[in-house]
Parts: C-alpha cells; structure tokens; sequence
C-alpha cells in the first residue's frame, strides 16, 4: 500500500511539475485525478490503519481495520477528487461541499448498516 501511494504522489508531481494545466490535454488531467485518487487513498488508509492500530491495541482484528481503513481511505478521496473538480469547473460552493460531505457519510452509515444486517 506505501508503494502504491508513493507511485500516485510521485505521478501528481510529475504532472504538476511539467504540465500546464490550462493547456493539459483530457488524458493528462485524468491521469493526474487518478494518481491524485490512488495517493490520497492509499495515505489515508495507511495513516487510518497506523491510527487504529495506536488507539485499539488489545481489540485489534487486523482483516476487519484493514478493510475499515481502505473504505474509509476510498470515500475520502472521492470527496477530495469531486470537490476538486468542482472546483476546477468554478461549481464548488458551500452547499456542494456539504453535500459532498453529506452523501460521503450517507455512504459510510450504508455500509456500517449493511454490515451489521450480515453479521446478525
């Protein structure tokens, strides 16, 4: 997962680096979304998982924090990557920030609830 995220941030810099940005072809703005996606979320899951790891030492159930940290890692980089877009097209405002937040965490109580419906 450190390789991954390190392969994403070294693509974002790459394109940061040599890439004019208002004369970037689509191919080259896509790749910089998705090296931008796959660092953000292999970051977030590896400091999420680090995090636990720390705070939850005696009940620690690595399978179950491994796959917590990853869909949580996976849900913040979308709301990271669809802000950014908004952006880049002069859509973000302060309500399409919440309801990016809003339908992230309606996602997250989905799969929390699914869960526990399976495990009964």
């Amino acid at each position: 997962m450190s390789a991954a995220a390190l392969l994403g941030w070294g693509g974002v810099v790459t394109v940061i680096l040599t890439v004019n940005p208002a004369e970037a072809s689509l191919i080259l703005l896509v790749f910089l979304y998705l090296s931008l996606f796959t660092a953000l979320t292999c970051t977030i899951t590896v400091a999420g998982f680090m995090a636990r790891a720390v705070l939850l030492k005696k009940n620690f159930d690595l399978q179950r924090h491994v796959a917590v940290s990853f869909r949580q890692g996976i849900l913040l980089s979308l709301a990271a990557i669809s802000a950014l877009l908004l952006s880049s097209q002069g859509w973000l405002h302060w309500w399409s920030a919440v309801l990016i937040v809003v339908a992230m965490t309606a996602l997250e109580t989905l799969m929390i609830t699914a869960r526990l419906k399976v495990s009964e």
